[in-house]
């Protein structure tokens, strides 16, 4: 049974990879969202990009609309994870799951909108120029969702109390950074060209890149975390370390 509850705790923590790889594929690449337009284009070129890629976005979004909950179904493997580090607490795990699902919702709806200028790509120019800049405006703005996510777990990390602690110091740090350097998106509206436009050099290559670093760490040692738990599990189990010590007979 104890074998049976880590396995689906493994199978949820592989959709982190799994939405990474899928979401530069299809939301990045076959999106044309790594990088994106600049916010400075004109409407012209707004639709020419819409109606040049029409086909290709259509697939892309529509696949990253599909696998973005992956992202949540990684997020409970760290929730889980999280109730075990807390013990009768679970303020903090339960705003890891909240951050999580909300982080989903928005990315969602940020591809909705792209999604639906390439489905009809012959509207008026403004309009497809406003889809586009509400894809954008949400997917950033809306930062604040996963900051929470984030700050939930480096709280629990930087705090545990274990000899050898689950998750290492450094993650914990890290995930601070990370969620903090989100806050420079408040920038965003007011600017359309430089490092702190949606495509500028902060904003989309420090900030998206650091995030998609942090889910690959934040997978590794999860499932650390899950081998470590299960150990735990196993020899806490009835009968465990009565199994471990060999019988008088056999001393015999």
């Amino acid at each position: 049974m104890v074998r049976d509850t880590f396995r689906y705790w493994r199978l949820c923590a592989w959709a982190g990879p799994l939405f990474l790889v899928t979401f530069v594929i299809f939301w990045g690449i076959l999106g044309r969202n790594i990088p994106p337009l600049s916010p400075a284009s004109t409407e012209a070129e707004v639709a020419r990009h819409f109606i040049e890629n029409a086909n290709r976005f259509r697939l892309g979004f529509g696949a990253a609309m599909t696998f973005a909950v992956l992202y949540f179904v990684w997020t409970v493997a760290i929730f889980v994870v999280m109730q075990r580090m807390e013990g009768d607490n679970h303020v903090l795990s339960y705003l890891n799951l909240t951050g999580g699902l909300a982080t989903v919702c928005f990315v969602t709806i940020s591809c909705s909108f792209w999604l639906t200028a390439s489905f009809r790509p012959e509207r008026e120019p403004a309009i497809q120029q406003l889809l586009y800049d509400l894809g954008w405006l949400t997917i950033d703005m809306c930062y604040c969702c996963t900051t929470v996510q984030m700050i939930a777990m480096s709280v629990l990390f930087l705090t545990d109390q274990r000899e050898e602690p689950l998750f290492p110091k450094w993650l914990g740090w890290y995930t601070i950074w990370v969620a903090f350097i989100f806050f420079v998106l408040l920038i965003l509206p007011f600017v359309k060209t430089g490092p702190f436009a949606w495509n500028g050099m902060f904003n989309f290559w420090v900030a998206f890149f650091a995030w998609f670093i942090w889910i690959q760490a934040q997978s590794m040692f999860v499932f650390k975390a899950i081998t470590r738990l299960e150990r735990e599990a196993a020899a806490a189990e009835p009968g465990a370390q009565r199994s471990m010590k060999p019988s008088l007979a056999t001393t015999r």
